[in-house]
């Protein structure tokens, strides 16, 4: 059997951390505005400009499609969010985590990708059971 190329490891790693993001979020309002129901799960930082954050639960939450879809994805209300539900120090865990990544060329190995494919799956499947 083929493997599969990187960017299909990323897109499903993309897929997986996305569910888990719903599912552990399941019953919260969006990060942003407070909407109930809420669908997608939004990331704090712009994958393109921090991918060493891409698949860090604690910058990704559950939001809705309007904030999601605004520019920055409603960057300030989205930290406010943070601060709010998690505490202050949380949100400035993220941000410095956000700050350090900036200085290192990220792409994970396929190793990284297939541990973290892993990795996302049993803990799906805990919050499931």
């Amino acid at each position: 059997m083929k493997e599969k190329s990187h960017a299909k490891l990323v897109q499903e790693l993309q897929i997986i951390f996305n569910s888990f993001i719903r599912l552990r979020d399941e019953g919260q309002p969006c990060i942003s505005c407070g909407a109930p129901y809420p669908s997608d799960a939004g990331h704090l930082f712009k994958k393109s400009i921090r991918p060493a954050m891409r698949f860090n639960p604690m910058a990704c939450h559950k939001q809705c499609r309007k904030c999601n879809s605004l520019p920055d994805g409603n960057y300030e209300k989205f930290c406010q969010g943070i601060a709010e539900r998690y505490g202050v120090e949380y949100l400035t865990q993220v941000i410095q985590a956000a700050n350090a990544s900036r200085k290192v060329d990220y792409k994970p190995s396929r190793n990284d990708l297939l541990d973290m494919i892993k990795y996302f799956r049993e803990e799906t499947k805990k919050l499931k059971s």
